[in-house]
This record gives structure tokens, sequence and C-alpha cells, in this order.
């Protein structure tokens, strides 16, 4: 056993390195009930070099269907600096979220081939296939 003076406890060769510094400052940019969406934006900015991780990763399992928001999954960046990049490489992916809520949350419409009233978040019938008309 080795033991680190600067530490009260001991370290043994054995022991695994936290996936990221404790001391390290981080900033929150990203934070969704869904893991897969963060997991996404996490794989935004690896692909560009960007050091980042997921908060509270674990915990999204134990608390399945619970709206307790302090227990979703957070998108963090290690480097404060690293903050305004990271931002605008996610820019387009949240405008995209905030368009398919916005579609999921619309009103139902009538497909003008059969006649049939369809769901608001359905891009075209689900009786004829006929796409939903442009909306103005």
């Amino acid at each position: 056993m080795v033991t680190d003076h600067q530490s009260p406890t001991p370290v043994t060769s054995h022991q695994s390195q936290p996936r990221f510094p404790l001391t390290t400052a981080m900033k929150v940019l990203f934070t969704h009930p869904d893991f897969t969406r963060v997991g996404h934006c996490q794989a935004i900015l690896e692909e560009a070099g960007i050091a980042c991780f997921i908060r509270n990763e674990s915990t999204q399992n134990l608390l399945a269907g619970l709206p307790d928001t302090a227990a979703q999954p957070v998108l963090c960046v290690t480097e404060d600096a690293d903050a305004p990049r990271a931002m605008e490489l996610l820019r387009d992916f949240t405008a995209t979220e905030k368009q398919i809520e916005s579609e999921e949350n619309s009103a139902e419409w009538k497909c003008q081939q059969c006649g049939e009233t369809v769901p608001g978040n359905f891009g075209s019938c689900w009786k004829c296939d006929a796409l939903r008309p442009a909306q103005p």
C-alpha cells in the first residue's frame, strides 16, 4: 500500500482514478429526463474534442419514472473556457429538440386526401400515408 501524504486516506496502486478531477470547475450545458438525448449531446462534444461528462448518469435508472429533476442526467464540461464553443455546437440540436416538442404538442390536422383527423405529432396520415401539408 502506498500512502499519499497530502491525503488522510491511504491510496493503493490498484485504485481507479476518478472519471474527472473532483476539484475541477464544471459548467452545466444541457439537462433532459431522457438519458439518450443527453448522451447524444455528449457524443457531439466529444467528437469536437471537448472534455465533458454526464452527472447523474447512474441515478437515472434508480429513479426511472419519478419526476425528480435533481436526478435527471446533466451534461457538463470540465473546463469553463470550453462552454461557449460547446453551447454553439449544441445550438442546432437544442433548436431541433424545441421544434420536435412544439410539433408533438401541435393541434390535430385533417388529411386533405382522405379527410381523416390525424394527431398533431404525425408527419403523415396514419390511414392513407399522405404527407402533412406545410404550415404557414
